[in-house]
């Protein structure tokens, strides 16, 4: 995950709780196997890096299975989520 697209779900975030609602699922599909391994520790790293700054958020991801497409043969959709029990300084 590279920093823009960390930037893009920050904003996702905030536009939510401005407008209200919550927000959407986006969908990553890779073409390789290997890319979704290295998303999923990314994913990992920066879901302990969030957590060492006492960040309230926290990215969820999923796999979907079976998924199709011209673009690639492996998904996953990732959102954004408040820690639970996490405790304010």
């Amino acid at each position: 995950m590279n920093l823009k697209t960390v930037e893009l779900l920050k904003e996702q975030r905030y536009r939510s709780r401005l407008e209200g609602y919550k927000p959407l699922h986006t969908v990553i599909v890779f073409n390789d196997s290997h890319q979704s391994d290295g998303f999923e520790k990314a994913v990992e790293t920066i879901n302990k890096l969030m957590e060492k700054d006492n960040l309230p958020t926290r990215v969820i991801h999923s796999f979907i299975e079976n998924y199709v497409s011209d673009e690639g043969e492996f998904a996953c959709k990732i959102r954004l989520e408040s820690r639970p029990n996490h405790e304010k300084e």
